[in-house]
């Protein structure tokens, strides 16, 4: 073997895994994972419009009731004022103040007796809401983790390619040009291979048998003779 095959024997080792590493980079069984995480917290999400508009509306209303409870005490806080300032002497307007104020507390207790139904009724709503939370939050921590372990991975593959493409780099520079031409033409036709064992009068890179004639003519030539094979095109070694 000539020492530019010999390297270029090298180059395929070289080339062969960094298409394995390529292949390593991207079907990590970390990003499948990674995607049925997300695709759960997508779909949880989703699952939370009605009970999360839900709970806006109670909310809504709540506060709503909060205000008129507010506005009815105030009230009737002026009116005992009034009541027991002694500024009001008459009799028909001391029983008119207090009707009032006893009508506004019959008001003030049916807000809050509205106000209590509405937290009774979006009880499960916001129970809901919290187990989809809770699911949330296991889901962030495991996509948390799938994320680090994935840019981990990286790293270690990219180091080990960088460290493949430099030694590839290398030895690419002592191949001749045209013998590199036949190599990477013969790489796009065979799936990454091209520069393979005979044996037998089989092509390693296309696995097809030789003809007989060809195999022979091939076994003719001199050691150090470059030989391809006429179906694939890859280098062959004998």
């Amino acid at each position: 073997m000539t020492d530019a095959l010999a390297n270029l024997v090298e180059v395929q080792n070289h080339d062969t895994r960094l298409a394995q590493l390529q292949y390593r980079r991207s079907h990590m069984e970390q990003r499948t994972e990674l995607a049925s995480v997300e695709d759960r917290i997508a779909a949880i999400d989703r699952e939370l419009v009605e009970p999360a508009a839900a709970r806006r509306s109670f909310e809504t209303r709540e506060q709503a009731l909060e205000d008129e409870q507010a506005s009815v005490s105030v009230k009737i806080a002026a009116a005992e004022r009034t009541l027991y300032s002694g500024s009001v002497s008459s009799p028909r307007e001391l029983q008119s103040l207090e009707f009032d104020i006893a009508s506004l507390k019959r008001r003030r207790s049916e807000l809050e007796d509205h106000e209590l139904e509405l937290l009774v009724d979006r009880e499960p709503v916001d129970a809901r809401l919290a187990t989809a939370a809770d699911q949330i939050d296991v889901l962030e921590s495991r996509r948390i983790v799938l994320q680090e372990s994935i840019r981990d991975e990286e790293y270690a593959i990219d180091a080990e390619a960088a460290l493949a493409s430099a030694a590839r780099a290398t030895l690419v520079a002592s191949v001749p040009s045209d013998l590199l031409g036949f190599y990477d033409r013969a790489r796009v036709q065979n799936k990454g291979i091209g520069i393979a064992r005979l044996e037998h009068g089989i092509c390693g890179a296309c696995r097809l048998k030789l003809a007989a004639v060809d195999f022979d003519r091939i076994r003719q030539q001199p050691p150090d003779a470059i030989v391809r094979c006429d179906d694939c095109g890859a280098l062959l070694l004998r």
